[in-house]
């Protein structure tokens, strides 16, 4: 589930703006009309569009493509369905799409399944996201879509990983120095992060801090285990959740603190 609060993401963009503008004159040759509703199709995504995204598609569209080959190698993901991706230009009509209830202010997109995302439109009225905030968190999106063909069941799957492997793959860093529970020694456990999703967001601020440092210590390949074993630190990485905790603040602390 993306909830990123804007004062808090740092995006780390693929595509400069003036590549992704430089895309868009390509876009008309690729929408359709299907049963009223527009549509835009890459290689690997299919976009549902609204009234507001004809203009900018085939940009919004690279972009994600070009991020695409890196995140299934960082994964090593295959055999992905293409994605269809769902965007609104109402808040409220995306959240009762989704079905959440009592769904929070912050809530601009979700994967639903192994080949679906509803997400807001990146050119949404009235957003109060930054474009090259919402073209992060539809990597996000596209993460946990891999994620999900990675697993056979999501309802045991912790919390902390799902959210810190679409925030890395994504580049949504928050420096630690930012943070005070880091600066004054107070790093939160992962049962703590593993918490309601919708009162409680700080996973969003360290999730990519957490994945960094699996990849720093171990590697890319047993992160890849570690989603496959359901987040099972013991049985991946030898050590237990206690210690793992204690490396990973100490690994925050040498490098940013």
């Amino acid at each position: 589930m993306t909830t990123l609060k804007a004062s808090i993401t740092k995006v780390l963009a693929v595509f400069t703006i003036s590549q992704l503008l430089a895309c868009s004159q390509r876009e008309s040759e690729s929408i359709t009309d299907t049963n009223q509703e527009r549509e835009y199709r890459s290689e690997h995504f299919k976009f549902h569009l609204t009234e507001f995204d004809h203009a900018n598609i085939a940009s919004i569209a690279q972009h994600l493509e070009n991020n695409y080959s890196r995140v299934i190698a960082d994964l090593s993901a295959s055999n992905l369905p293409i994605i269809n991706i769902h965007f609104y230009s109402n808040q409220s009509t995306l959240h009762q799409t989704l079905i959440y209830p009592n769904s929070p202010s912050w809530l601009v997109g979700a994967a639903t399944a192994r080949d679906q995302i509803h997400m807001m439109s990146p050119n949404a009225p009235n957003l109060n996201r930054a474009f090259d905030e919402m073209l992060a968190i539809l990597v996000h999106e596209f993460t946990h879509c891999v994620t999900l063909n990675m697993v056979s069941n999501l309802s045991n799957f912790p919390r902390w990983l799902w959210e810190g492997v679409s925030l890395f793959e994504a580049g949504q860093f928050v420096h630690p120095n930012r943070l005070a529970y880091l600066v004054n020694g107070n790093p939160p456990t992962l049962a703590g992060l593993n918490a309601n999703w919708q009162t409680n967001t700080q996973i969003y601020e360290v999730g990519y801090l957490l994945v960094e440092y699996i990849v720093e210590t171990w590697s890319k390949p047993q992160l890849v285990s570690l989603i496959k074993a359901y987040g099972d630190i013991q049985a991946v990485l030898g050590i237990s959740v206690a210690a793992f905790e204690i490396g990973w603040y100490e690994f925050v602390r040498a490098k940013y603190l």
